[in-house]
């Protein structure tokens, strides 16, 4: 069975920008259900794009979506990216998959990482597949292993998943989730992190929130 999932649109409707205008490696950071924590196969998930984002030199994002995570930034820090991206607001309390999916495009428009990776679990899998879709761009499901290669396109160390990788680097961003217990879990160095960007709140959940306010 194919891993790759497409969405037929015209070439009008893709990222018009170059490839060289997408630069760094983004990680959805899955929360626990209280959203005191990551999930535990985020952890790989960072080392994975560590590892292959210091020969490329460029920066690792973490991207968090939940209500009162600001106060916790320090419980996700140590893990290694250099940069980690907040939104947090009431709005995301409940952990809601259309929600999610509008702040990760707000996410892709405002900063433009040139890969996004999800982890490989259901929740991940459905909102990665469902980002996708909303943006008309493939995406590639439950990879084991990948490399990305010195332009940032993303590639596949078995050759029988090429075309697979070929559909989803032909546009940005690119999208796959990945099985992370196929990935080693090393001992992470404590290091800070360069920045913490609190993220504006998406126009469409603002302008929800405000007719909420006057009814």
């Amino acid at each position: 069975m194919s891993n790759i999932r497409f969405v037929a649109s015209s070439e009008s409707s893709q990222p018009s920008l170059s490839k060289t205008d997408w630069l760094d490696i983004a990680v959805y950071g899955e929360l626990n259900d209280d959203q005191t924590a990551l999930k535990e196969e985020i952890q790989p998930l960072i080392q994975k794009a560590v590892e292959s984002a210091v020969p490329l030199r460029v920066k690792v994002s973490l991207v968090l979506v939940g209500n009162r995570i600001t106060s916790k930034i320090h419980d996700f820090s140590h893990l290694g990216p250099d940069r980690i991206f907040l939104y947090d607001h009431v709005s995301f309390s409940d952990h809601n998959l259309s929600d999610i999916v509008i702040a990760l495009k707000h996410f892709s428009k405002e900063y433009k990482p040139s890969v996004i990776l999800f982890s490989s679990s259901d929740f991940s899998s459905l909102l990665a597949e469902t980002l996708a879709t909303e943006l008309n761009l493939s995406f590639a499901d439950h990879i084991s292993d990948f490399k990305i290669q010195p332009n940032k396109d993303l590639s596949s160390p078995r050759e029988e998943q090429q075309p697979i990788f070929q559909a989803v680097a032909q546009s940005r961003p690119q999208i796959i989730t990945v099985r992370t217990e196929t990935l080693p879990i090393r001992s992470v160095s404590p290091r800070s992190v360069g920045e913490i960007i609190l993220c504006e709140l998406p126009d469409e959940i603002y302008l929800r929130q405000i007719e909420k306010g006057s009814s």
